[in-house]
């Protein structure tokens, strides 16, 4: 059932929004980019009310000449402080290698106002050509201060190994919401690896899930896997794997958390035969595939995921039909199971403990939960 519908825009200017976000109010708060004169593109964030109908728009116009496209990626409404944080990218910088600084903060007012802007963590990789923010997240933490923070993903280019346009980097840092840099964590700095970040999420410990991909500069078949980095709240490194190595290219896009144990991760696969799919993979916190699943053969992955109120999983895949206006969008749901869970992770701890100690016994008591509702047997087996 639709409950409202808005369109937002005359149909003269391309307006794209990357994320929307709900308020205490019940309204939504929207960040993205629209066209400036110069052909390029300039920051805007639209507040809608409960209805979806516009209570302020706020375009920022860089004053100085650029030559690439200013963009707001994320927008939060601050919990214990009035107003909002969002994150820019690419904010009033020319593509000058070594110069181009492109991890920006704006600090808005209720109405929407600008308070401040601050380049962040600009100073951190001064031989890097360039840095680009990908994604940002509010923390569930507070610092040592009382001052909410957030957790932002982004990839430096540093020219290693000799290749012409340098090679990325994936980078974890944390600033409150005064913009105050917190610590930072550049993964593979010194290994010979390009690695892309794409999306970040928090645990109920602080811990930090970023996937995106690795490529090894030596490996002549040129593959990349989808890869998993796991950072405590001080920025240290755990771990950092391949979710899998099987694929001849892949590349993770999303991950949500369930139940605090599991990691649900979306993207695109490619297999030695050359054929691409939309394609899930599970694990557990410590990195350790449960299983992975092709959903769908498809160009293009798993863009975005929802963890939604019944403890589902909402994956969303862009699909474009060979022509730039001929594309459509797709939600695939997928259900939990607590009895596939237990058993999966009983599965796993098992392997775990013959992998780290094959020839000591060991004690698993497996509890199945499928007795009663909610946690009843699938339908599947109902049937049978």
């Amino acid at each position: 059932v639709v409950l409202w519908e808005q369109k937002i825009g005359d149909g003269n200017r391309a307006i794209v929004f990357w994320h929307m976000y709900q308020c205490k109010d019940g309204g939504f708060i929207l960040p993205g980019a629209i066209p400036s004169d110069d052909e390029e593109a300039d920051v805007v964030f639209m507040k809608l009310n409960a209805c979806g109908e516009k209570e302020w728009c706020r375009i920022f116009l860089d004053s100085g000449s650029n030559n690439v496209h200013d963009f707001s990626i994320n927008i939060f409404p601050l919990e214990n402080e009035e107003g909002y944080i969002a994150l820019v990218s690419q904010w009033g910088s020319n593509f000058v290698p070594g110069s181009y600084k492109g991890i920006w903060l704006f600090r808005l007012a209720n109405d929407g106002s600008l308070i401040w802007i601050k380049n962040v963590f600009d100073e951190v990789h001064p031989e890097a050509w360039n840095e680009t923010a990908e994604e940002m997240l509010l923390s569930k933490f507070l610092t040592n201060e009382g001052k909410e923070k957030v957790i932002i993903t982004a990839w430096p280019i540093y020219n290693d190994y000799g290749f012409e346009y340098g090679w990325d980097k994936t980078m974890i840092c944390a600033a409150d919401v005064e913009g105050k840099e917190l610590w930072w964590a550049i993964h593979h700095q010194d290994e010979s690896y390009l690695s892309k970040p794409e999306f970040s999420v928090e645990d109920k410990y602080g811990n930090i899930y970023t996937v995106g991909r690795d490529e090894q500069y030596d490996d002549p078949l040129a593959n990349y896997y989808p890869a998993l980095v796991k950072t405590d709240k001080d920025g240290n490194k755990i771990f950092q794997e391949f979710i899998i190595d099987s694929t001849f290219k892949a590349n993770a896009f999303c991950i949500n958390i369930l139940n605090d144990t599991i990691l649900d991760i979306g993207g695109v696969w490619e297999y030695d035969d050359e054929v691409d799919y939309a394609a899930i993979a599970r694990t557990d916190t410590n990195g350790n595939l449960i299983m992975e699943k092709k959903v769908i053969q498809s160009d293009f992955g798993f863009s975005h995921s929802i963890k939604t109120i019944d403890n589902k999983e909402l994956f969303i895949k862009y699909e474009n039909w060979g022509t730039s206006t001929n594309s459509s969008v797709f939600l695939y749901k997928f259900n939990y199971n607590l009895d596939y869970d237990i058993a999966d992770q009983a599965s796993n701890w098992i392997k775990m403990q013959k992998a780290s100690a094959p020839d000591k016994p060991f004690f698993c008591y497996y509890a199945q939960g499928a007795t009663h509702a909610p946690h009843h047997a699938t339908k599947e087996w109902i049937d049978k």
